[in-house]
């Protein structure tokens, strides 16, 4: 039986209006029936005119694959409003209804286009792209699994490399293949530390999050300040090579740990440094920059010195840049100094990926 509008006047009858609305509105609203029992969705999409289908996206298990496989076949709407008309009694608004069957996408190519065409339709910003475009290039990287590690498997997995220290020895293992490619330092290494910020709460270390609860806000975080500014967190450490700018060797400890409390220097490196080390002697050879002390100003050389130290140590600025930048390793949801350098180590080796591929091309 066919159904047709009582307002015929109100009827949309191009078909080039309709697919118009099909792929500018921000959502279409799907319905599905399994035993007799309705579910109604509304999703983000893309619309393909040349192909004249519909592309979603869903998790690989749950609601919408149990009702879609009881039955494909589902009914749907793609709503454009425009608001109520003031005085006139009447809201504003197209909409386009379609029936269709539901089929899964198994061609890794169809997958990339779908999810392009979903991204340019979200959102013009390029970012967006470049996100959908590094997620579906990790799931080529894992072979497209079925089903992808939960957070809670992934959190357990970070949790054994901090309990027995397996996170030291992957970063050990990336600095002996660094130096069998040729990446050895020879120039020096650039030490510096940067605040890592973490959540305080509402309430003392020593307050448990209620009655029930056995962990606390914070373990082992703490408030530093520096300048007028106050911090609290964590600390990272690094040290890179001044010829590569590659991240030799790094520690993470609270933030109220002074930038000199941490010497990541060996014996026979020269170690660049800023008026933070100022007094306190390194493993390495010494290159710190000197600061004028009441009564002792700086002179001349000490400042054309500390100008030629500052050249070398500069650019271990842009390592922490990019860590919480593009990594967005700058704010932690963990407590505890242990968790906080797996992440720390994570971030440090993508990094060192990152670096690697800028060496290459210039190369």
């Amino acid at each position: 039986m066919r159904y047709h509008l009582r307002r015929m006047d109100k009827a949309i009858t191009d078909e080039g209006e309709m697919r118009s609305i099909l792929k500018s509105t921000q959502y279409v609203t799907i319905a599905m029936a399994k035993e007799n029992e309705p579910y109604l969705i509304s999703l983000s999409h893309g619309y393909d005119p040349e192909e004249n289908c519909i592309y979603f996206h869903c998790a690989g298990e749950g609601k919408k694959l149990d009702y879609l496989e009881a039955s494909n076949v589902v009914w749907g709407q793609a709503l454009i409003d425009r608001g109520y008309s003031q005085g006139d009694c009447n809201h504003l608004y197209a909409s386009v209804h379609f029936r269709g069957r539901v089929t899964l996408l198994e061609d890794s190519e169809e997958k990339w286009e779908a999810l392009v065409l979903m991204t340019r339709r979200l959102d013009s910003d390029p970012e967006l792209e470049r996100q959908v475009d590094d997620r579906l290039s990790f799931q080529q990287f894992l072979g497209f699994p079925e089903k992808a590690p939960d957070y809670s498997t992934v959190w357990q997995f970070r949790e054994r490399l901090a309990q027995t220290g397996k996170d030291r020895e992957l970063w050990a293992e990336l600095q002996r293949q660094l130096d069998e490619k040729g990446f050895k330092v020879r120039k020096g290494v650039a030490h510096d530390a940067s605040f890592i910020t973490a959540d305080p709460g509402h309430a003392p270390v020593e307050e448990p999050r209620g009655n029930e609860a056995k962990t606390r806000r914070s373990t082992d975080g703490t408030w530093a300040k520096k300048g007028s500014k106050s911090s609290y967190g964590f600390k990272l450490h690094s040290k890179s090579d001044v010829d590569y700018g590659l991240i030799r060797d790094l520690e993470t400890t609270p933030a109220s740990v002074h930038d000199s409390g941490v010497d990541l220097s060996r014996p026979g490196e020269v170690v660049y440094r800023d008026k933070a080390f100022f007094g306190v002697e390194p493993w390495g050879y010494d290159a710190t920059m000197r600061r004028g002390t009441r009564g002792h100003p700086l002179g001349i050389r000490d400042k054309l010195r500390n100008r030629r130290i500052n050249r070398k140590r500069a650019p271990v600025e842009r390592t922490f840049a990019v860590i919480k930048r593009v990594f967005n390793a700058g704010h932690m949801l963990m407590t505890t100094v242990p968790r906080v350098h797996v992440k720390m180590v994570f971030a440090c080796l993508c990094f060192n990926l990152l670096q690697l591929g800028t060496l290459t091309a210039r190369s």
